[in-house]
């Protein structure tokens, strides 16, 4: 499991999700506040305040909530890795977990992200939702072609084809057999795994160009443009974005 990003605090008026596509990784937000609604292929509903839950990896869903009552949440963005989540998950916090979700709020904001103490607390937080078994792991076969691609998505040179070819598949029906088994292709899977990296890496203040470089964008503009798609606001506003009142 990877922690990707984080934070605490009321969203703005204008926030909301839509993953036309399967995300690749999964926000976890423990709801204090709001009017939240959840949408999926399966339902439409309500969610309910203090109540923790795992929004899928690899099923398409949006979540909006009331403008004039924003969420106010504590929110993570995990990638678990092998394990995928296809549908939401829902916990109901007993004492332990509870206090576990209070010390996590409490730290960060008293702003000590960094320390041993709070990175003890996410790694608690990370065995609490792994231990509840409501996950599952892709077969041996594409699990990997899945750490194939894990380890060359940053390269300029990475293609579908190259990949397709080093598992001895034709182009068109590796396209179809990942679709088939991950509910989406392996370019969107790709350029799930470039955004993920390139938020983590806008968080921790490093400049757009050196993102797109990072991630296997040869142009920051072309980078820049995927980046506005996927997420609906350009890099260089998803820090103010996603950190209200920072």
């Amino acid at each position: 499991m990877i922690l990707q990003t984080q934070g605490y605090g009321t969203l703005g008026k204008d926030w909301h999700v839509q993953e036309s596509c399967s995300a690749g990784f999964c926000r976890v937000y423990f709801l204090k506040g709001g009017s939240i609604t959840y949408s999926d292929m399966q339902q439409t509903r309500l969610l309910d305040i203090g109540k923790l839950y795992v929004f899928p990896s690899h099923t398409p869903y949006s979540i909006n909530h009331t403008p004039e009552n924003p969420l106010c949440c504590l929110w993570y963005h995990f990638d678990l890795f092998p394990v995928v989540v296809d549908k939401l998950i829902e916990f109901t916090p007993d004492r332990a977990l509870s206090a576990l979700l209070d010390a996590l709020i409490a730290e960060l904001q008293e702003g000590h992200e960094h320390s041993n103490f709070y990175i003890s607390l996410v790694q608690a937080l990370e065995s609490y939702i792994l231990e509840q078994g409501a996950f599952s792991v892709p077969d041996p076969a594409l699990l990997e072609i899945l750490r194939a691609i894990r380890a060359s998505y940053t390269d300029h040179s990475f293609s579908v084809d190259h990949i397709s070819a080093a598992f001895g598949y034709s182009t068109e029906h590796f396209i179809r057999s990942f679709k088939r088994s991950m509910n989406i292709t392996p370019y969107q899977y790709v350029t799930g795994l470039r955004m993920a990296e390139a938020v983590r890496m806008l968080m921790d203040g490093i400049p757009v160009g050196q993102i797109a470089e990072a991630v296997g964008y040869s142009e920051s503009k072309v980078f820049a443009r995927a980046f506005t798609e996927r997420y609906g606001i350009p890099p260089s506003r998803y820090r103010e974005y996603y950190h209200p009142g920072a």
